[in-house]
């Protein structure tokens, strides 16, 4: 039973933080920057590698 509820927290944190990302994403492009700044702030507000960032902003953008 513990591990069926911390699996739901876990995809429920996931689900969180991708949407995060998507919003941040669409905001930043709505304010012109550069998708080479978005990857740079994602990487940093998300603490992801660039290689996911840059998978993140061509879903996204």
């Amino acid at each position: 039973m513990c591990n069926a509820l911390e699996e739901l927290v876990n995809e429920g944190v996931e689900r969180g933080r991708q949407e995060g990302i998507s919003v941040n994403i669409k905001v930043c492009k709505r304010f012109n920057m550069s998708k080479i700044d978005v990857i740079q702030g994602i990487m940093k507000d998300f603490s992801v590698s660039e290689k996911e960032a840059r998978e993140y902003v061509e879903m996204y953008w």
